[in-house]
């Protein structure tokens, strides 16, 4: 049996990208996010479940093993409030970029301007070098496999 990952503002491109990631782990794969976009109708394409309505139910009628959050979404969000009600464990997206990131060579892009190019360039060379890669670039994820992993870093507030 699988295990079942929510992400609760699935349809920004940090989120969107590690859907992604966990869709390849052969995570069973949910979100919810306020509208939908164009992004968020790519992942239903791809078998991702997701609610364009943020409420207790999308929590309490499913087992979820892992809950991942933004910073965007207040403490308040009935999902959010759900999850730690059933005591499901609930990290912030970057917490769970940071535990990902703990099992593989790890190179982060930081800076003002250019992060998603510059990291998506040396994980294209990586991947052109014949080494195996994983990429997390804002909504696109590239898993040529392997023991490194790529992504671009925002630093987050607080």
């Amino acid at each position: 049996m699988s295990k079942k990952v929510f992400l609760c503002g699935i349809g920004g491109n940090g989120m969107s990208a590690l859907a992604r990631y966990f869709l390849s782990e052969n995570y069973e794969v949910f979100g919810s996010d306020i509208e939908d976009s164009a992004i968020t109708d790519n992942l239903k394409k791809e078998g991702i479940t997701f609610f364009n309505e943020q409420k207790s139910e999308n929590i309490t009628e499913n087992n979820f093993d892992l809950f991942i959050y933004t910073e965007a979404i207040p403490e308040t969000n009935p999902e959010f409030l759900a999850a730690k009600n059933k005591k499901i464990e609930t990290k912030k997206y970057f917490e769970m970029i940071g535990e990902i990131s703990k099992n593989y060579y790890t190179i982060a892009v930081s800076g003002s301007h250019g992060k998603s190019s510059t990291a998506s360039m040396l994980a294209t060379i990586l991947r052109d070098s014949e080494k195996e890669v994983i990429s997390i670039v804002g909504a696109n994820i590239h898993d040529w496999g392997g023991k490194n992993f790529m992504k671009a870093n925002d630093f987050p507030d607080g």
